[in-house]
């Protein structure tokens, strides 16, 4: 049961669910619309704000993302020399947002918009 300053997210680890508190203290609470994780030491949590849990962080810490709207759909891949891909959509999927990482974050790009509507075959705008 979350204390009165926790928000309750649900992971499963293969087998079972069982809750995961972040403490909002610093955070406000919010609706989280999606989640993605690389693995169960770097997970990336989207609503109103950016949230991010890894072993850099210790514990789920906002991140800065400017310019970009809340993101409602994310997906992730891992690509090669130790790069991986984040991706999310947002205006009702009518824009693609792209973040590259490496897992100790030494190498990190910005958010930034991959393909706006005309490229992803939604040109209902």
């Amino acid at each position: 049961m979350p204390y009165h300053n926790e928000t309750e997210i649900l992971h499963y680890d293969g087998s079972s669910w069982k809750s995961v508190y972040y403490s909002y203290n610093y955070i406000p609470p919010q609706s989280l619309t999606a989640i993605w994780g690389r693995s169960k030491t770097d997970v990336f949590a989207f609503g109103s704000r950016a949230l991010r849990n890894d072993r850099c962080s210790n514990g789920w810490k906002q991140m800065n993302i400017p310019g970009v709207p809340p993101l409602e759909k994310v997906w992730g891949m891992e690509g090669s020399n130790g790069l991986y891909d984040i991706f999310g959509t947002a205006d009702l999927g009518r824009e693609i947002y792209r973040y590259t990482s490496t897992a100790d974050r030494e190498c990190s790009s910005p958010w930034a918009l991959f393909l706006p509507a005309i490229l992803s075959g939604n040109n209902s705008r």
